[in-house]
């Protein structure tokens, strides 16, 4: 039995886990709701500090997040996430809603992706292609709509979804 403590979820009993586990850590100006999930009820230390590491990390890897969604943008018809969730937003919000949030009714990927905000990181240290997850939408409560942006332990990107 192992009782790590890691910031923002107290001490931890890698041997009596507990399902779910959550805090908030700063990042930039932000504060960001994040949680640590489990299915099992022990885990090896290791997977903890995997945790850690990727918390100490985390304004690096919100860049790298947010990279990944301009790459999307870029691959134009090939991209299955970011152009259709941004062409979806275009469509739905209408003018008087674009110009709110936007200042503008003509919105380029850049000026979308300045109104995009990281709303939590779900953490998932069973699992090597959802170990940590940024969920990123448009600030302010314009849409139900989110993109997942999914990690690996070693903070590679395995993939990019819409959802709601």
């Amino acid at each position: 039995m192992a009782i790590v403590s890691l910031r923002p979820f107290g001490e931890i009993n890698t041997s009596e886990l507990e399902e779910y586990y959550e805090g908030e850590v700063r990042c930039g100006d932000q504060l960001i709701p994040v949680d640590l999930n489990f299915e099992d009820d022990n885990i090896e230390t290791g997977a903890i500090k995997n945790v850690k590491e990727f918390l100490d990390e985390l304004p690096h890897h919100e860049k790298a997040a947010f990279d990944s969604l301009l790459a999307d943008f870029n691959r134009g018809r090939k991209s299955e996430v970011v152009r259709p969730f941004m062409e979806h937003h275009l469509k739905e919000l209408g003018p008087e809603t674009l110009t709110k949030l936007f200042g503008t009714t003509s919105v380029d990927i850049n000026r979308f992706l300045s109104k995009m905000v990281v709303t939590r990181v779900g953490f998932y240290p069973e699992t090597d292609d959802e170990f940590a997850v940024f969920d990123i939408t448009l600030q302010g409560d314009f849409t139900n709509y989110l993109i997942a942006v999914n990690f690996d332990p070693d903070g590679e990107i395995k993939s990019l979804s819409m959802e709601s």
